[in-house]
């Protein structure tokens, strides 16, 4: 599915890709193979970048990120990976030893870091979203984005599902039933996230809306959980979405009468 994506190519005899495989390499041993894929991918979408976009800029590098459309959690993530590569390359003797600029960027931008784990508060609902993406005019990728909302899966997900199966590895590697039913060819990720940002969306936030739906039309947790690939129902809290204030009023009001 890669090369539905952004096009990106490994040529072991440039120093960056070498470095990627070493310590892709270093690492494997300490991973899972659904950790190593997804390490890979992560970090192939970095290196991509810093080699086309940035160069080895923390500061730039965490701009094209938000350029993309990433979350703050996911930014920080990726920082981490970069740091941590870069980190690898200075061991390895391929980059100076005097700074590490991605671990700069990240405390330069410690505040915004720091927030990466706060719930997400959602100023719509699942309604609001979808009218919202029915007014993409691209129908590949409204029809994508629909088919995400429906799913809740995680956007790199989507990506990887076996149609035969109709399944996918989430994260920890757990293999999960999904229903998800986009059948036509996979836009790129970076278009997807363009068009939901131009919404003032990101792919997760698609994921906490349908998690909140299902858990207001009676939904068991059971049930979510598998929807979702939670190990813990203790996550949904990170995801429901309470009620807008007027909401509340109302509802407060039908109880109180």
């Amino acid at each position: 599915m890669s090369s539905l994506r952004e096009q990106i190519k490994v040529d072991l005899t440039d120093k960056y890709w070498q470095l990627y495989d070493s310590y892709l390499d270093f690492h494997r041993t300490a991973w899972t193979d659904a950790c190593y894929k997804s390490e890979a991918a992560r970090l192939k979408k970095i290196i991509h970048i810093i080699k086309t976009e940035t160069g080895l800029s923390g500061n730039e590098l965490h701009k094209a990120l938000i350029k993309r459309a990433y979350g703050t959690y996911t930014i920080k993530t990726m920082l981490i990976r970069a740091a941590s590569y870069y980190e690898h390359g200075i061991k390895s003797g391929v980059f100076p030893a005097i700074t590490n600029p991605f671990k700069d960027e990240m405390q330069r931008s410690r505040t915004a870091m720091n927030r990466a784990y706060r719930p997400e508060r959602l100023k719509l609902d699942f309604d609001k979203a979808k009218e919202l993406i029915n007014t993409i005019t691209d129908n590949g990728i409204k029809d994508f984005c629909l088919a995400l909302l429906h799913s809740g899966l995680r956007i790199d997900e989507a990506y990887n599902v076996n149609h035969e199966t109709k399944s996918v590895v989430g994260k920890g590697g757990i293999e999960r039933t999904v229903f998800f039913d986009y059948q036509g060819i996979l836009p790129s990720e970076y278009r997807v996230r363009t068009a939901l940002k131009e919404l003032g969306l990101k792919p997760h936030s698609l994921r906490k809306l349908l998690a909140t739906k299902l858990s207001r039309n009676g939904f068991s947790h059971a049930d979510i959980k598998r929807i979702f690939g939670w190990s813990s129902i203790a996550t949904a809290d990170k995801y429901f979405q309470s009620k807008m204030d007027d909401q509340i009023r109302e509802s407060l009001k039908e109880v109180l009468k």
